[in-house]
């Protein structure tokens, strides 16, 4: 069975404090947001189940991820659910798993420039969110948001990525 249940983003952000174990509770608290219109995305291999609006475009396996879905109307803005990182047998954080995607986008993208690390929650778990701008391999100006949470062990990732002058543009 799915180790995780992710929702569509307009229902993950909350600050709350990070803990500073790699396995993590849900909140008791969480709800999440009425999405009986929205199409459901799973993979059990991976360990994930997320709904999403109809009107979006999904691709499998692409961007380096296990999943992409790019927003209706507005091709230059995506959505990633990042392949999945098993800790098991580490003394992983919540703080050294973000600090890990920090290094790793430092390497992968030009200009890239964190704006802010805050902690936030995802589906109901603790979860880290970075906010970076960077240029795209057209070297076009972009900004992007990549939420980060541990459950039993294993390391989860959404990536919102668009260019800076189409932000806006779509209800997101």
């Amino acid at each position: 069975p799915p180790r995780s249940t992710l929702f569509p983003y307009t229902t993950l952000f909350r600050s709350i404090p990070t803990p500073s174990v790699a396995s993590a509770t849900r909140d008791p608290k969480f709800v999440p947001k009425n999405t009986s219109s929205y199409l459901t995305y799973s993979n059990r291999s991976a360990g994930i189940s997320i709904q999403y609006p109809s009107s979006w475009q999904k691709q499998e396996g692409s961007a380096g991820g296990i999943v992409s879905f790019n927003v209706s109307a507005v091709p230059e803005m995506s959505f990633t659910v990042t392949g999945t990182q098993d800790f098991s047998g580490t003394a992983k954080t919540l703080n050294d798993f973000s600090q890990d995607a920090v290094t790793s986008l430092q390497q992968q993208l030009t200009d890239f420039k964190l704006l802010n690390s805050t902690n936030s929650t995802l589906s109901g778990y603790p979860a880290k969110k970075l906010v970076f701008t960077y240029k795209d391999n057209n070297l076009t100006p972009s900004k992007g948001m990549l939420q980060l949470t541990l459950v039993n062990r294993t390391g989860y990732g959404l990536l919102y990525r668009a260019e800076e002058n189409k932000i806006g543009r779509a209800h997101v």
